[in-house]
């Protein structure tokens, strides 16, 4: 037969941990917050850029690949739409996980 010995610090050790998992998980979405907002930022950037200044590399009239330029504007215009939906999509998510932890944990 066994002797149960509960382990003392086994409440303490969950509360850490669940601590760290918090921190862990707010670095996370910081850094992800983070690389959607420069991608955001350079891609608009470089569009702008790119549409203020094309007449002066080349009239578009004697541009040879004028496709890959609207292909190009059309990816860049693509990657700012999909990042402005991240934004919103991780906003949602973040709304939903709210509600369930607080049902849960407000039984």
């Amino acid at each position: 037969m066994e002797s149960e010995n509960p382990d003392p610090y086994a409440a303490q050790r969950q509360r850490l941990y669940e601590a760290q998992s918090l921190k862990c998980q707010d670095n996370v979405h910081a850094a992800q917050q983070e690389l959607d907002r420069a991608v955001l930022t350079l891609s608009a950037g470089l569009l702008g850029l790119s549409l203020a200044f094309i007449k002066d590399v080349v009239p578009l009239s004697q541009a040879i690949a004028l496709w890959l330029l609207y292909l190009s504007w059309g990816f860049s215009a693509g990657a700012i739409l999909l990042t402005l939906f991240s934004f919103l999509a991780s906003k949602s998510a973040f709304n939903v996980l709210n509600y369930a932890m607080a049902s849960i944990c407000l039984r």
